[in-house]
């Protein structure tokens, strides 16, 4: 049975977005093996992500 790995979706906050984007992409490839890390950053309305 394969395992089953989560995709995250993170909306962005003004006063950790740096953190959101850099630094919480590395920690849930390390700490979970999420495949892949998408945000929402609703101030400059913009959608990203990375593959892990």
């Amino acid at each position: 049975m394969a395992a089953l790995r989560a995709r995250i979706a993170h909306i962005v906050s003004p006063s950790t977005a740096t953190k959101d984007k850099d630094e919480d992409p590395k920690f849930y490839a390390k700490v979970f093996r999420t495949p892949e890390y998408f945000w929402y950053d609703p101030r400059q309305r913009e959608i990203g992500g990375y593959r892990l």
